[in-house]
């Protein structure tokens, strides 16, 4: 009983440290949106991303309530057993090792190893239903963090139960990942104002909205029903010439207005989302090219009503 009261306390104190860290720092679980930021820039922030960015600058409370479920409180049982299972190997480790990294304008780069060692981290994922391959994949951006914050070898523990290890893998150091993460919480504490003041901004319903911006919107929604109409039309027209053109044996028109007939073709691109989840070492910072882009709005209207 006082085992079970002591493990109680301790994750406790732990669950407390990480919610006091979600305030001035970025950690491993913030890895895969900062490694988003990286290769497609802050626009590709979600909103509970951006959400999440105040509460790190400080400008909003934490006020996450989730208590835990099945699959977190096996977990915790997993990092529990994963005691014995070390000294039976007689690996000295620490538990909840915090790490610190590179400190920027807005936040300090950390993590809390579950297990720590010499140099040497040992993350515990407790994943039921997957290869220990998918658990490396899911969480590789954290994995590869432990690395940005100065970790000479990580290990990945994957457990299929509270008191059943699948396996112990090295996840070894890709530099070209590390490099995109550092590149990404650069771009975050470069753009942090501008991120964070995103989620500042006030949602208004349509009949609440100034009437000249009532106005703009009707302007705007209609002209794209033009444009819509006169696309259509003009896709019609297009591809009744390129027939007429071909029945005719014309594969060119000249003149003032030319026209140019392009047989059907295969065309092969770059998927570089599935390059770079093959090779993700490529996606060091120097393949990639960074430009200004200005904001924008996008507008959807229901078909179903007027738009007044």
């Amino acid at each position: 009983m006082d085992n079970a009261f002591e493990e109680l306390t301790e994750r406790g104190k732990h669950a407390q440290e990480i919610a006091q860290t979600r305030v001035g720092y970025l950690g491993g679980s913030d890895a895969k949106m900062v490694y988003k930021v990286a290769t497609s820039g802050a626009g590709a922030l979600s909103a509970t991303e951006i959400k999440r960015l105040n509460v790190c600058c400080g400008n909003s409370k934490n006020v996450s309530t989730f208590g835990g479920n099945a699959a977190t409180e096996r977990g915790h049982d997993f990092e529990d057993y994963m005691v014995s299972v070390f000294a039976a190997m007689d690996v000295k480790v620490e538990r909840e090792k915090f790490m610190q990294g590179r400190k920027y304008n807005h936040f300090t780069a950390m993590a809390h190893a579950d297990y720590y060692a010499g140099g040497t981290v040992y993350e515990c994922k407790c994943v039921v239903g997957k290869t220990t391959e998918a658990v490396a994949n899911s969480y590789y951006a954290q994995l590869q963090w432990y690395y940005m914050l100065g970790a000479e070898m990580v290990y990945l523990v994957h457990g299929i139960d509270a008191n059943q290890v699948a396996d112990i893998v090295e996840i070894p150091r890709n530099e070209g990942f590390v490099a995109m993460l550092e590149r990404g919480c650069e771009l975050i504490d470069a753009y942090c104002d501008s991120i964070v003041a995103l989620d500042q901004l006030a949602s208004v319903a349509y009949t609440d909205a100034p009437q000249d911006m009532r106005d703009m919107i009707k302007s705007i929604t209609a002209m794209q029903d033009t444009i819509k109409s006169y696309t259509a039309q003009l896709e019609v027209l297009k591809n009744s010439l390129c027939s007429a053109m071909v029945s005719g044996g014309i594969g060119e028109i000249r003149g003032d207005v030319s026209v140019h007939y392009t047989p059907e073709r295969t065309v092969r691109t770059i998927d570089t989302k599935k390059l770079l989840a093959v090779f993700p070492d490529v996606a060091t910072a120097d393949v990639y090219t960074e430009g200004q882009r200005r904001g924008y709005i996008t507008i959807t209207a229901k078909r179903n009503g007027q738009v007044n």
